[in-house]
């Protein structure tokens, strides 16, 4: 089990060359960009959407009218609130994942692409975990308010925050504060760039590429680690249920399968195809 690649977010599309000033005035708890930061516009994307809605820092006349998040952003001023999700009672492992992979599919409608492994807004940030990334669309807007960007995942202060996971982090495996839900990065996987992908670029289809495993042992749910792939490397270890997340927002629990077939599965763009005799758990 590797470190997820330190990839910066992109801005997947949008257009805009104003997302530096949103941070606010400096850039206080490390929510925003801040004003006079190192920001690098082909990096910058989420956390300065996310960021911004933290109540005062928004200003909407810096998107254009066509931009998605104008809508958002205004929402988050009137109802200082994040997100109108709201974590479920999840049970079973598989629900869990299919809440995950529905709330990758909501940030992609969001903001254009989807989480990274390791995020970050500026340069001088840290990297944070996708787990953070979509706090407030699984119904931790609270946590992710908590969380200190400009820190490190491991500070004194965020170390405070990874001990309240939310349950959809936690299989029937995992300790307290860990997790075995990790994303597949590098050799040509789910996150494989500098910059971060859409579905578009999933160009397998996203029933023929996983994006999550359920693996044989947990990490800190904020750490930004996954599991590091390479064509040439090691499979990954799954836990004994077998479970990985398809990028259409299905979990499968997977047969077992030809060396070759399952590092198909683990590429979006290698133009591979594996029928998968089984059947999926729908997010529906």
């Amino acid at each position: 089990m590797g470190m997820g690649a330190e990839g910066d977010m992109g801005l997947g599309g949008m257009e805009s060359d104003g997302y530096g000033s949103m941070g606010g005035e400096g850039g206080g708890g490390g929510y925003g960009a801040g004003m006079g930061a190192e920001v690098d516009p082909a990096i910058i994307g989420y956390d300065a959407s996310f960021g911004m809605t933290k109540f005062q820092r928004i200003d909407t006349s810096d998107l254009e009218d066509s931009d998605p998040l104008t809508a958002y952003a205004q929402t988050m001023i009137t109802t200082r609130t994040f997100s109108p999700f709201k974590e479920k009672a999840s049970s079973t492992d598989i629900e869990k994942l299919n809440e995950i992979l529905l709330a990758f599919h909501q940030f992609e409608v969001r903001f254009h692409h989807l989480p990274k492994s390791a995020n970050r807004q500026i340069k001088s940030q840290p990297p944070h975990s996708w787990r953070v990334a979509i706090l407030p669309l699984i119904g931790h807007g609270d946590l992710y308010l908590e969380y200190q960007f400009d820190q490190p995942w491991d500070s004194p202060q965020n170390l405070q925050v990874a001990k309240k996971m939310p349950d959809v982090f936690r299989s029937a495996q995992d300790s307290p504060d860990t997790t075995s839900f990790n994303m597949i990065v590098g050799g040509g996987g789910f996150d494989s760039s500098s910059t971060p992908c859409s579905f578009a670029d999933i160009t397998d289809g996203s029933s023929n590429t996983i994006a999550l495993i359920h693996a044989d042992k947990g990490v800190p749910w904020t750490k930004p680690e996954d599991f590091d792939y390479s064509t040439t490397g090691p499979l990954p270890t799954l836990s004994k249920s077998r479970l990985v997340g398809l990028a259409d927002g299905s979990t499968v629990e997977l047969p077992s399968l030809q060396d070759s077939d399952f590092r198909a599965l683990l590429t979006r763009s290698g133009g591979e195809v594996v029928n998968l005799p089984v059947t999926k758990q729908s997010t529906k």
